[in-house]
């Protein structure tokens, strides 16, 4: 019975024990990544009019997905997520197999970042910044 009672202990602890070791590997030269969120305005010009959509390319290369931009409008998407100040891409699948790459940006926590296809420009405002403003 001890012995059982023992490893219910020591599987419980473990974890709490490893987040010190976990703290030193993500420490160093890197960003702290924040969990804040960033607004990505796609402005979907494209004709003939269709939805478009729009994923994120992080920098570790992983593709997720914001959502669907309406044609003809603004729509606002939201990115939530550990943010580093890094090279990020926003990706919009316009139809099977075609589609859009915005050119590499630096995404920072409290951004807008406003799109405008078909043109594919790009532009990044800080939070404090006029325009900048949700």
């Amino acid at each position: 019975m001890t012995g059982v009672l023992t490893k219910r202990i020591l599987r419980a602890l473990l974890p709490v024990a490893l987040l010190p070791l976990a703290a030193c590997a993500t420490g160093g030269s890197e960003a702290t990544p924040s969990a804040e969120e960033v607004v990505v305005q796609v402005e979907n010009n494209i004709r003939p009019y269709r939805d478009v959509t729009v994923r994120i390319l992080t920098p570790s290369g992983l593709r997720q997905l914001l959502g669907s931009a309406t044609p003809g409008r603004t729509t606002a998407l939201r990115y939530r997520g550990n943010i580093v100040q890094d090279n990020y891409r926003l990706v919009a699948q316009v139809q099977e197999g075609e589609e859009i790459t915005s050119q590499p940006f630096i995404m920072f926590p409290g951004a807008r970042v406003v799109w405008t296809l078909p043109q594919n420009g790009l532009t990044v405002y800080p939070p404090e910044e006029e325009g900048g403003e949700r």
